[in-house]
């Protein structure tokens, strides 16, 4: 089962997008990744920054119903491999034979099947976001 998105969505003061998302391979849900790609360099800032202690991008996590179910916060600024794209994947996915290697890993915390996946941004007092929502088969 493999569930899947494409597609740019914006946020208001980052020009980040967050270009695929897969969460299942082979019957493993645990296999996922997204990629978010920037618009220009230097929009990667994500982890704590010189005498901050707390991550400046956090991917949040629902199910079809709109519960959280997980949150990851950025422990430091993700490389990019000299391109704008940041693959963000579960070991799992690292380990399948063949697939690229990610710039950061996370838990699986794609709801398959059905879910959101949300990147606050804590710039601002106000909390804009960029947002993939999926549906698939039961």
């Amino acid at each position: 089962m493999v569930v899947a998105g494409t597609g740019a969505l914006r946020a208001v003061d980052l020009d980040v997008h967050i270009r695929e998302v897969m969460a299942g391979l082979n019957g493993s849900s645990r296999v996922q990744f997204l990629v978010i790609e920037q618009e220009a360099v230097g929009q990667n800032l994500w982890g704590p920054q010189p005498g901050e202690t707390s991550a400046r991008a956090r991917l949040l996590f629902f199910d079809g119903a709109g519960r959280e179910t997980g949150v990851f916060a950025f422990p430091a600024n993700p490389g990019t491999g000299g391109s704008l794209l940041t693959l963000i994947a579960t070991a799992e996915f690292a380990a399948v034979p063949g697939a690229p290697t990610p710039d950061v890993i996370i838990p699986p915390l794609l709801v398959p099947h059905s879910g959101c996946l949300r990147r606050p941004l804590r710039r601002l007092a106000f909390a804009p976001r960029l947002s993939r929502q999926w549906d698939g088969p039961a």
